[in-house]
């Protein structure tokens, strides 16, 4: 409290506040002074986290030092960043100006530019008397400065223990060598750097997107050392032993584009965290094995030559994400069952990966595994523990999403152990070259979505568990049977565009598309959307000349009506390459009173060019992207909700909603508007909508349909 009176006394008379506030600083132990004046002089405003790593490793007992200052209200901690006064900070920095009025470069701290660059400059040519007494030089500066430094400028600073230099550029990309004494090194973009000697005081080693080449000379002693970041550092060519770095907890070398080695000693790390291997485009050599038992994260990915993924010596219990899409690895070790707390896996676009071993299926905590375009991958392993044990000692117990897609699959069996998976969610298995899914499909009661997009030997697909709400089928040019979608009470999406067997087939899409999912839309949320694709509409879609057409639902029918159905096509002149490969638009507006249905931002967007054909299904010739999407929208119970139909694509493009994507090519636009609908009693058609659009440039449309009673058919 007395120092609180204090500075208020002194904000009104600052003439007199350095002698006093001296009087509480000069009552500090050694300890309490040094860490006043760091924080005074280069880390106000903080976190206290980041100070106190810093002060902890030049030795100082931080944790009490920093409550004492608080005590004394020389500092305070707000929502943990360290904050003073500026009277208080003023103080400090004099206190620090003072040991040398005549000459600020022998001061112990420095963090004024014109100060460091006066030193730096002065030590190419002469040694500076006095500049062993600087323990810390910190510079934060908000615009890049390119400085002038000369290759000894810190041989003579016996006692820097703190260096940390941002937005400083360095003219000269000559070696610089470093004090031994150094506890705390944090330099971006620096030149090349070497140590005097071995280093073994130095905790932080933070020099990210730095022309270092090496660290340390033969036998490097780091046995301080925990952090050490190279980020971006393209010259760096190994990471040395580091044995004698038992302390070590992070390593991160991501983009280290000249890096091909990591030491094997990097394995026996016992206290590694977190390892981060990241964009190394020419790594090949990396441990054979790893003994880091407190390893928390491995990001081990986009290093495009490494071959090879290291066995696992003992449990981890610590790793929750591995992460090592875009290798060359060919396989997975036996030991990768030593994972036991393992969370994701990510293997995506490992093109020689081969093989998968069964110990996979020990991985009893793996929520996620993505295995997304690994093209060798033949075979997924089989549990060949007795699949209707539920209680087996092998199986992934919470495996959520397994992705497949892209890979060389030519059979699933590994679905027929599906007590192996009694929470799989998603199944993706698109593009692969299986021919059968197994029955028992029906038994993933937890599934909610399956994407078998573009398998294109795919005959049949049997029944689904219940609570599939979507299925992706795209493009199965095999496929000649569906499972009864009516007795799939979630059901919201359904897409078929390109199977062209199964219209050949002559499967009856009408009852797909109307009395099975209709009879289901009160159960539903949102809406359904179907992508048919052929020569023919449902046989629902009536032809129609008119350009707008509005019904009114009666208020006595208000609890029996259900919802309504839309279809539209979009066409090109025949023969004319159109650079089309998405449309989206948005549905909005229907409600009960004065319902209407709005269509908005109707677009087509530039990519690969596509030449108008008569494979689908339009009033004229359609474009290669078009899709006839019959859309059920369940009505709400109130007005002005907003609802959207799906957005048709082309294969490897994304559209995003609300996104308006211009067109600059001219093309026809052919729309085929039809509402339907529907009662408890039975399903009734109202009189369709047709308009047509021949445009130039055409970025947007605009049409609305209202509902009148005198156009509602029986």
């Amino acid at each position: 409290m007395h120092e609180k009176v204090t500075l208020h006394k002194l904000a009104k008379t600052p003439e007199h506040y350095q002698s006093v506030l001296k009087i509480s600083f000069d009552g500090l132990d050694d300890n309490e002074k040094e860490i006043f004046l760091d924080i005074a002089c280069f880390f106000k405003g903080n976190e206290r986290e980041y100070i106190q790593e810093i002060l902890d490793s030049c030795d100082f007992n931080t944790t009490i030092g920093i409550e004492i200052l608080i005590e004394r209200s020389l500092i305070k901690d707000d929502g943990g960043y360290l904050q003073m006064h500026d009277l208080v900070q003023l103080m400090g920095m004099n206190i620090v100006k003072q040991e040398c009025r005549d000459d600020p470069r022998k001061c112990s701290r420095l963090w004024l530019l014109e100060d460091v660059e006066d030193i730096f400059y002065h030590n190419t040519v002469k040694v500076v008397y006095g500049a062993d007494a600087v323990k810390a030089i910190v510079l934060d500066l908000s615009l890049p400065e390119a400085i002038i430094i000369s290759p000894d400028a810190f041989t003579n600073m016996k006692k820097l223990r703190i260096l940390i230099l941002h937005g400083v550029h360095i003219s000269s990309q000559a070696q610089i060598l470093l004090p031994n004494e150094l506890r705390w090194l944090e330099w971006p973009n620096a030149p090349n750097l070497e140590f005097v000697s071995s280093p073994n005081k130095l905790m932080t080693l933070d020099v990210p997107s730095s022309h270092i080449r090496q660290l340390g000379g033969n036998s490097p002693n780091f046995r301080k050392l925990k952090s050490i970041d190279f980020s971006g550092c393209k010259s760096l060519v190994s990471i040395p032993d580091l044995s004698s770095a038992p302390t070590m907890e992070e390593l991160t070398i991501d983009g280290c584009e000249s890096l091909v080695e990591v030491h094997p000693s990097v394995g026996d790390l016992v206290k590694l965290k977190v390892l981060s291997v990241i964009c190394c485009s020419n790594l090949i050599n990396f441990p054979n094995t790893l003994r880091t038992k407190s390893l928390q994260i491995l990001h081990l990915f986009r290093c495009y030559k490494l071959e090879k993924f290291p066995d696992i010596d003992g449990k981890m219990e610590h790793l929750k994400e591995l992460r090592l899409f875009d290798t060359a690895i060919k396989e997975l070790p036996a030991s990768i069952e030593n994972l036991v707390s393992v969370k994701l896996i990510d293997l995506s676009y490992c093109e020689n990966l081969m093989r998968l071993p069964s110990q996979i299926y020990e991985l009893k905590n793996l929520e996620h595994f993505y295995l997304m375009g690994c093209s060798n991958l033949i075979t997924f392993p089989k549990n060949m523990e007795d699949s209707t044990n539920l209680d087996g000692r092998r199986g992934f117990r919470r495996l959520m999403l397994l992705t497949l897609k892209r890979c060389n699959l030519s059979e699933v069996e590994f679905l027929e152990s599906f007590s192996s998976f009694p929470e799989l969610q998603s199944l993706e298995l698109d593009y692969n070259k299986f021919a059968d899914l197994p029955r028992c499909i029906n038994k993933y009661y937890r599934l909610n979505f399956l994407g078998v997009k573009g398998c294109e030997l795919l005959q049949e697909i049997p029944q689904l568990p219940p609570n599939v709400s979507k299925l992706s089928a795209d493009g199965c040019k095999s496929l000649q049977k569906l499972p009864d979608l009516g007795q799939l009470s979630h059901i919201n999406l359904v897409r078929l565009s390109s199977c062209c067997e199964l219209f050949r087939k002559g499967v009856d899409m009408d009852d797909v598309a109307t009395a099975s999912l209709l009879e289901k839309l009160p159960k539903m949320i949102g809406h359904v959307d179907i992508c048919l694709i052929g020569r023919e509409m449902p046989k629902w879609i009536l032809p129609c000349e008119e350009d707008s057409i509005s019904f009114m639902i009666p208020q006595e029918l208000y609890g029996e009506f259900k919802g309504v159905a839309l279809c539209f096509v979009l066409g090109a002149e025949e023969g004319k390459v159109v650079n089309a490969t998405c449309m989206w638009w948005n549905v909005g507006a229907i409600g009960l009173g004065n319902a209407k249905l709005n269509l908005r931002e109707l677009n087509l967007a530039s990519s690969n060019p596509c030449k108008a054909s008569r494979n689908h299904a339009a009033l004229n010739e359609a474009l290669p992207v078009s899709v006839n999407p019959a859309s059920f929208m369940k009505l709400p119970s109130h007005d002005q909700p907003w609802l959207s139909l799906s957005c048709p694509n082309r294969e490897n493009t994304k559209a995003q909603r609300h996104q308006v994507i211009p067109c600059d090519e001219p093309f026809l636009i052919l729309m085929i508007y039809n509402v339907l609908t529907t009662f408890k009693s039975k399903i009734k058609r109202m009189t369709p909508t047709f308009a047509k659009y021949a445009t130039q440039n055409v970025k947007k449309h605009e049409a609305m349909l209202g509902y009148y009673s005198s156009k509602i058919l029986g």
